[in-house]
């Protein structure tokens, strides 16, 4: 509802647009911004606009309620003097607001025609802002090479070419988007990075017993209306709710994310697989990094599930039996499903190893159980279940990264989760470029950018094939990249034709229904 909001506000409402002194100027249906001129790196003159009002702030008595037009101002609105993502508060030296419906807007050209792109970041669901997706890069990625960049519409923009990029959690919220009614005609490409709404993560399955937790620790379970009670309270009362797994975490299992969409009947349609076979046949590019697991299994150790350092040296055989048993099939197998679910699993990823002194190779399936439940498989699906809807879908895995990310003596090499972001974004960078780095970084933002111009991310020196059902076509993004066949379609198999055979979906976390 927000992007339908977003697009409906920005695509239909603009005027033209004035230069005051040495500010650009646009006029809104809801009053005029003032920007400013950027020059980047090739002397490209950007119009940047920062901090816009899409909706009124969901605080007070408009928390959880559906998105409000904003306030129509009278006075020309300076967006420099605006902050590039939520307005920040405090806590345990961590920013967090809930007034963070704005835009950031950068163009090369207000008059003219240009595709445009709408990022949607990633956070949970709960977290996140443009505080770290800086200005510099959506200036020199996206608007001199004429897209208009993150989260906008009109300022320049072509509303028939408009390409909705998500990663993680907004790469599920764009999922989402692409099978919802409220969203039908918005866009006309799809980017999605890391997420798909086939995962049980984008399902919502602990919203409502999460959101009971909350009721009862904020002291609104004996209120008349728990909305009006939970409107009351302020946002350091919510951060404070110390509920299931820390903040932001729900279930102390594998999906342990506490807020997530539902399927509404509204926004979201009742079976999301029905929804895809009759959506839109929107062009997509899907991507997975490599080891998408590893950050949340290896590199953060607040996830119920984390083996930290201290343990790798403990990595068997019998370690890897046990968390099958005590993770993979401790829910949803019937008892007399379990055994033989529990000796499948293992026997598929051990691979008929024995050897208990390689502890990286346990460590390395354990990452690889996680990264299949949380993106691998239902990323996979989702393209095949598009793809024989007769969605032109285009996948890659994302196979570069750098010591700086992950140390080479580290187990379980290769991008993870968020990995792509300096190749692509130019963001989250902490290393100097090699020139097979800047291959790579030159390549996948090409592609890209030619995606959201025509719908087809080939170029010249680099055709990219269709993710076919058959072979399952994907794109190995790294110095020497290139087309190749069967995208995870092992493991594919393995969890949706293989394990068909119990009444639990591992993936889904709920009993079959793809």
């Amino acid at each position: 509802m927000i992007l339908q909001k977003l697009f409906s506000i920005l695509f239909s409402s603009l005027f033209p647009t004035f230069i005051i002194g040495d500010q650009p100027l646009v006029i809104t249906k809801y009053g005029a911004v003032l920007g400013t001129f950027q020059q980047v790196s090739d002397g490209t003159l950007v119009n940047e606009f920062l901090g816009i009002p899409f909706a009124q702030p969901p605080i007070g008595n408009l928390r959880f309620e559906k998105p409000k037009p904003p306030i129509t101002w009278t006075r020309p609105m300076n967006t420099t003097i605006f902050s590039k993502g939520c307005t920040p508060c405090k806590k345990d030296n961590t920013y967090y607001s809930e007034d963070c419906l704005y835009l950031n807007v950068w163009s090369n050209d207000l008059a003219g025609l240009q595709p445009v792109i709408v990022f949607i970041h990633g956070g949970a669901f709960m977290e996140g802002n443009a505080y770290t997706h800086p200005a510099k890069q959506w200036r020199e990625i996206f608007a001199r090479r004429g897209v208009v960049a993150e989260n906008i519409g009109k300022f320049g923009g072509d509303s028939k070419r408009v390409t909705i990029y998500g990663e993680s959690a907004g790469s599920m919220s764009v999922a989402d988007h692409t099978i919802s009614p409220q969203s039908k005609g918005l866009f006309a490409n799809v980017i999605e990075m890391s997420g798909s709404n086939m995962a049980s993560f984008g399902r919502g399955l602990n919203t409502v017993s999460f959101s009971q937790g909350y009721v009862q620790a904020l002291g609104c379970a004996n209120a008349s209306d728990y909305k009006v009670c939970l409107q009351s309270k302020s946002a350091n009362d919510f951060l404070n709710v110390k509920y299931g797994y820390g903040d932001i975490c729900g279930l102390s299992g594998l999906n342990w994310l506490g807020f997530g969409p539902m399927l509404d009947g509204e926004f979201l349609p009742t079976n999301i697989q029905e929804a895809m076979r009759n959506a839109d046949k929107i062009p997509t590019i899907m991507g997975i990094n490599q080891k998408e697991g590893r950050a949340f299994t290896l590199q953060d150790d607040s996830l119920p599930m984390s083996l930290p350092a201290s343990e790798w040296g403990l990595a068997t055989s019998a370690s890897m039996k046990n968390y099958v048993q005590n993770w993979m099939v401790n829910i949803g197998y019937t008892p007399q499903e379990k055994e033989n679910a529990l000796n499948e699993i293992f026997a598929f990823f051990s691979e008929n190893k024995t050897n208990d002194t390689d502890h990286y190779f346990w460590i390395e399936q354990y990452v690889l159980t996680y990264s299949d439940f949380i993106m691998n498989i239902p990323i996979v699906r989702e393209a095949v279940e598009k793809t024989k809807a007769g969605v032109p879908v285009y996948a890659f895995l994302f196979e570069m990264s750098n010591p700086a990310q992950w140390p080479t003596n580290y187990p379980v090499q290769g991008s993870t989760h968020a990995g792509e972001y300096p190749w692509i974004l130019e963001m989250h960078l902490n290393f100097n470029y090699t020139q097979a780095d800047i291959t790579v970084k030159t390549l996948i933002q090409e592609l890209f950018i030619q995606f959201c111009k025509t719908g087809n991310p080939s170029i010249p020196s680099m055709h990219w094939n269709p993710f076919t059902v058959q072979n399952f076509d994907y794109l190995s993004v790294n110095p020497q990249t290139q087309m190749k066949t069967g995208w995870f379609m092992k493991n594919y198999k393995f969890w949706t034709e293989t394990m068909a055979k119990y009444s639990y979906d591992y993936i889904s976390q709920s009993n079959w229904i793809y």
